[in-house]
C-alpha cells in the first residue's frame, strides 16, 4: 500500500486512537504523527512496514469480530454494560 497522510490518519481513527495513542504504541513522536498526518513528512521504509504490519492486523482483527461478535453477544446476552477481557473465551 502506498501511505498518504490521509491512509495515515484513516488507519489512526480506525483504530480509535488519538494522535498520543498512536505515536506512544508505535514509538514515535506524537509530532511525528501530526507531521505525517499533515504530508509535512513521510514516514521511514522502517515505519512504513509496520503501518502494513498494523493496518493488516488491524483489518483481520476487524473481520474476526465481524464475523464472530461475541462481545456483542456477551452483552445482550448477559445484560453487561461492560466487557472485559477475561469474560471472552478463547478458541
Amino acid at each position: 500500500m502506498k501511505w498518504t497522510s490521509e491512509n495515515i490518519t484513516e488507519l489512526r481513527l480506525s483504530l480509535g486512537w488519538s494522535v498520543a495513542d498512536f505515536s506512544r504504541r508505535f514509538g514515535v513522536a506524537s509530532a511525528v504523527v501530526q507531521a505525517w498526518e499533515a504530508g509535512q513528512a513521510a514516514p521511514s521504509s522502517d515505519d512504513l512496514r509496520q503501518l502494513d504490519f498494523l493496518s493488516f492486523h488491524s483489518q483481520s482483527y476487524r473481520d474476526v469480530i465481524a464475523a464472530q461478535p461475541q462481545a456483542d453477544s456477551l452483552l445482550i446476552d448477559q445484560n453487561f454494560e461492560q466487557i472485559y477481557r477475561r469474560d471472552l473465551k478463547s478458541k
